[in-house]
């Protein structure tokens, strides 16, 4: 296994973090316990919903880009 140095960037930048796993297992839950509020696209369903993705990001304002444009 072989990585490339890391550059400054990448120290300096905010880290992602990804979170998957099973359909409802409480993914969504603990992103809303941990933000201590709902965030804009979330979903709640009793089925599956993995239709797509949400990135969930600190900003001024709240706002919703669609997972294919990022």
């Amino acid at each position: 296994f072989h990585s490339p140095p890391l550059n400054d960037a990448e120290f300096e930048a905010k880290p992602m973090i990804l979170l998957v796993g099973q359909y409802s297992t409480g993914k969504t839950t603990l992103i809303k316990y941990l933000l201590e509020s709902d965030y804009p696209g979330i979903r709640i369903f009793p089925e599956p919903s993995t239709d797509r993705f949400i990135s969930v990001m600190f900003g001024e304002h709240e706002s919703i880009i669609p997972g294919n444009a990022l």
